[in-house]
């Protein structure tokens, strides 16, 4: 009976180190440029981002998420603050139109792969979808992800889906 316990234990502690049974199985990604990788849930197609986002991918899930992930280059004099001024011109445009379509929240601190991240929220401009942008500067470098889903969904793909992307991001230089 011990050992049923114990071999019990040993197969649930396997599980949740592999994300247990409730999270997505994940196929890891690496970037052509050899600066990151990261995984994304099987099954989501993969395609080349919008050419003016770096050296990245996109990743659109099943239910129509999407998930663009890229080491833009280098950040240049601006340093540290491009991340805030990135994330409120995915949101907004900064006035220059092109933004997701809402006002971006205020920024916050987030850790991935190991560093801080500043984070944005907004809606688009129809309020039918939710994004969230992500960006740091790290050894100099720009990087950044972004995540979409339906507004009515996105705090579960977000459970489900846009953290074990996120926790699963690491840079490789």
């Amino acid at each position: 009976m011990l050992l049923v316990v114990i071999i019990g234990g040993v197969i649930g502690f396997i599980l949740l180190k592999k994300g247990g049974s409730n999270g997505p199985t994940l196929t890891t990604y690496t970037s052509s440029d050899n600066t990151f990788s990261v995984g994304y849930p099987t099954g989501w197609q993969t395609k080349q981002p919008p050419t003016d986002v770096g050296n990245g991918i996109e990743f659109v899930g099943t239910a129509g998420q999407m998930v663009i992930v890229a080491h833009v280059g280098s950040a240049g004099d601006v340093g540290s603050e491009a991340t805030a001024l990135f994330d409120a011109g995915f949101c907004n445009g900064n006035g220059q139109g092109g933004g997701f379509g809402g006002a971006p929240t205020s920024p916050q601190a987030v850790s991935i792969g190991g560093q801080n991240w500043t984070q944005e929220e907004c809606d688009n401009s129809t309020g039918d979808k939710h994004a969230a942008v992500e960006s740091v500067v790290y050894k100099g470098e720009f990087y950044f992800i972004a995540y979409e889903s339906s507004k009515a969904n996105f705090a579960s793909d977000r459970s489900q889906y846009f953290g074990a992307i996120e926790q699963s991001f690491k840079f490789l230089s």
